[in-house]
């Protein structure tokens, strides 16, 4: 993995982060009513910005095609040592979809549905789908099925971190936590993991191989 990556998840992590202790910090009502607004905007923000540069700042008729082989990425970087920039690229689709996972159900108000996780991750494929088939249609990128399997991740890795408030409160001044607040965790860590196992594998079996 090439250290930008590893820059990504960090800026990832700050970003989420930061959402939480805003969103703890929000004690009262007017705070709470100011809170929501500005997520609104982030979000909005967010897909604008989203599209613009995975679609729209994008040259047309640069490319057209579609990659209907499922998990041909994680095959490709599993096999190959050289192809940094498709390790670089699963990477980079998961922690791009992360901010989704972490305001939409804020936006829509998810915080007490069960099905939070199932709802956000419906709503992140579905953008992501939109995302494809617009690159496709309009001749501005690759319309691959790996890419709306990262995005999809994404999302709810990023709604592990909306969950996180459930279990988290500020009590004078001190981050408390509740009972089984690691459980909000359990897609971060699981992907971590996964990076981690690749990275591995990748430099202690893969190292010298050159061709992608």
């Amino acid at each position: 993995m090439n250290y930008s990556a590893y820059q990504e998840i960090f800026i990832a992590m700050i970003l989420g982060m930061s959402y939480v202790f805003g969103k703890i910090k929000t004690k009262d009502k007017r705070s709470e009513k100011v809170f929501n607004i500005l997520c609104v905007a982030a979000f909005a923000s967010f897909v604008v910005i989203l599209l613009t540069f995975s679609v729209f700042n994008r040259a047309e008729g640069s490319h057209q095609s579609i990659v209907m082989r499922p998990f041909w990425s994680y095959k490709t970087v599993l096999s190959v040592y050289a192809c940094f920039d498709v390790y670089k690229q699963i990477i980079d689709n998961v922690l791009v979809f992360l901010p989704f996972g972490f305001l939409f159900p804020q936006v829509f108000k998810l915080d007490k549905n069960k099905n939070c996780y199932i709802i956000t991750a419906v709503g992140g494929l579905v953008l992501s789908c939109i995302i494809e088939a617009l690159q496709f249609l309009m001749s501005r990128g690759v319309c691959e099925i790996d890419d709306i399997f990262n995005n999809t991740c994404g999302s709810i890795i990023g709604c592990g971190i909306f969950c996180f408030i459930k279990f988290a409160k500020i009590e004078n001044d001190s981050l408390v936590l509740k009972k089984n607040w690691i459980i909000s965790f359990v897609p971060l860590f699981t992907f971590l993991i996964v990076i981690f196992i690749i990275s591995f594998y990748r430099e202690n079996i893969l190292a010298g191989t050159i061709n992608c």
